[in-house]
C-alpha cells in the first residue's frame, strides 16, 4: 500500500460520522464529490459542537453554500430537508431571496424541536443588507395574520432589531441596531435562557457585540419556521439579502457559548467558501 493511499485512507477515517452522513447526503444531491477541504472543515465544525454539548441540542442547521437547491435544503444535523419556494438564488456560499416570493421553510415548528419562550436560540449569517424593504424579515414564524418577525429576527425601519421566540412583536422584544454595532451584517444570534432573559449578539470580522432585553415574552408561535418570511404575511417585506448559514436549537446559550459557537461558524463558512465574514 502506498504512503499516499495510507494518508488518504487515514484522512477519511478521521471524518466525524455525523459529518460523513451530511456530506454523503450533499454529494448524492450534487452528483459529485465534496472537496477534502470542505469535508475536513465540516467535520471539524461538528466535532467542536459535539465537544461543547451544543450538537446534542434539538434543532436545525442549514449550510446553503452548494449552489443547488436540493443540497442547500439539507439539514446538517438531521439530514432532513426543508423546502425552498419562489425566487431564490443559490450562489457560491449563499442563498438570496428575490424580495417578493422567495423563501425557505425549515419544515418544523418551534415546538417540534423543543423551542419555547423560556429556552431557545435562533441564528443566521447576513452577508448583504436587504435593499427591497424597510422591514426585512430574515427568520420568522407565521402566527395567523401576524407573521414576519414573530418568533424570529428582523430589522425594522425604526432602527430596531426584533428578536426572540414569541408571538410578541412589540417594542418589548426589540434591541437597537445601534446596540449591535450599527450594522445589519454578520453572524446574528438571539438566545433565551429564561422567559425574561433575551440576549442578541452579532459577530463580525471586527469582533462581537451584544444587546440585552429583559422583558418577559407573551407567547410561543406554533407555525413553521421560515427564512425570508414577509412581515404580516405581506410579500413586499420578504428579505432579498444574502444569507450563508441559518438555524435554531432548543437551548439558551451563555455569552461564552455564543462566542465559541459563532467563531466555529465563522471558521466553517470562511474555510468552505473562501469568503470573509462581513
Amino acid at each position: 500500500m502506498s504512503l499516499l493511499y495510507t494518508r488518504i485512507a487515514a484522512s477519511r477515517r478521521r471524518i466525524d460520522p455525523d459529518a460523513a452522513d451530511y456530506i454523503a447526503a450533499v454529494e448524492l444531491s450534487l452528483g459529485y464529490a465534496v472537496s477534502n477541504i470542505k469535508k475536513s472543515a465540516i467535520s471539524s465544525f461538528i466535532k467542536i459542537e459535539q465537544a461543547s454539548g451544543r450538537w446534542n441540542a434539538s434543532g436545525r442547521f442549514f449550510f446553503p453554500i452548494w449552489e443547488q437547491a436540493a443540497a442547500n435544503a439539507i439539514c446538517m444535523k438531521t439530514q432532513t430537508s426543508g423546502t425552498f419556494s419562489g425566487g431564490v438564488t443559490h450562489g457560491a456560499g449563499f442563498v438570496q431571496g428575490n424580495g417578493s416570493n422567495g423563501h425557505f421553510s425549515y419544515g418544523v415548528n418551534p415546538a417540534d424541536i423543543g423551542i419555547t419562550s423560556n429556552s431557545g436560540t435562533i441564528f443566521f449569517l447576513s452577508i448583504t443588507t436587504p435593499t427591497n424593504s424597510s422591514f426585512p424579515g430574515h427568520i420568522g414564524c407565521r402566527q395567523g395574520s401576524n407573521a414576519g418577525v414573530t418568533g424570529g429576527i428582523s430589522i425594522l425601519s425604526s432602527g430596531n432589531f426584533v428578536s426572540g421566540v414569541s408571538t410578541d412583536q412589540s417594542s418589548n422584544q426589540q434591541v437597537s441596531v445601534a446596540a449591535l454595532g450599527g450594522s445589519t451584517l454578520g453572524l446574528y444570534v438571539t438566545t433565551r435562557r429564561t422567559s425574561t432573559d433575551m440576549q442578541a449578539y452579532a459577530r463580525r470580522s471586527s469582533g462581537m457585540v451584544t444587546g440585552t432585553q429583559s422583558t418577559a415574552l407573551s407567547g410561543e408561535p406554533s407555525s413553521r419556521i421560515l427564512w425570508g418570511l414577509g412581515m404580516n404575511g405581506e410579500t413586499a417585506f420578504r428579505s432579498n439579502g444574502k444569507q450563508g448559514f441559518y438555524g435554531a436549537v432548543d437551548i439558551g446559550l451563555s455569552g461564552e457559548q455564543v462566542e465559541a459557537f459563532t467563531l466555529n461558524l465563522k471558521t466553517l463558512w470562511e474555510t468552505c467558501t473562501g469568503l470573509t465574514l462581513p
